[in-house]
């Protein structure tokens, strides 16, 4: 117990370090005007440049137990102002980009893509990839995501988790919810 508590005690230092303060660049996460393009956090470790949505929702739900130090607040608020900004316009959040098109439905791969052939079909390849090779938001994403949301006061009642919920009840197949992971 003791050596928990001094884990946990020195928990909140690296976790602040780890919080990305580089702009990513605008077209990586297909930024809008006005939106956060740092504050989250990366799962790889030292890439300060792509942070995901669902480790920086793991990480805000962990800091939020030491929310009352100065220096936990603001990093808890910069995280949380880049992930509210990552919600895509059908409710859900993606992994790293914003405002990709809605999946279907149940799982992914259910019909092989093709690859194209020829330069047309590349093309069109390119300006509008199938579904499973975009970042599309998945449920399994958007629960997490406003759980840590939630932890951080975010009420049910809030038009952003009303729409994630809408999301989330839209994807359900049969008594399943398919996830990207």
């Amino acid at each position: 117990a003791v050596l928990a508590g001094a884990v946990l005690a020195k928990l909140p230092g690296p976790l602040l370090a780890a919080q990305s303060d580089l702009a990513a660049p605008g077209d990586w996460i297909n930024a809008r005007a006005n939106m956060p393009r740092s504050g989250g956090w990366s799962f790889e470790s030292g890439n300060l440049l792509l942070s995901d949505t669902d480790t920086t929702a793991m990480v805000l739900w962990t800091l939020s137990a030491w929310r009352q130090k100065d220096e936990v607040a603001r990093a808890l608020d910069r995280g949380a102002a880049w992930l509210r900004a990552m919600q895509n316009p059908d409710g859900s959040w993606g992994a790293f980009a914003y405002g990709h098109r809605t999946p279907p439905v149940g799982p992914l791969f259910r019909n092989m893509p093709t690859p194209p052939t020829g330069l047309l079909d590349t093309a069109r390849f390119f300006l509008k990839p199938p579904i499973e090779f975009t970042d599309h938001g998945t449920a399994d994403l958007t629960s997490r995501v406003i759980g840590a949301l939630g932890m951080l006061g975010t009420s049910a009642d809030s038009p952003m988790v009303q729409r994630a919920v809408a999301f989330i009840r839209a994807q359900r197949d049969g008594d399943v919810w398919w996830g990207r992971w």
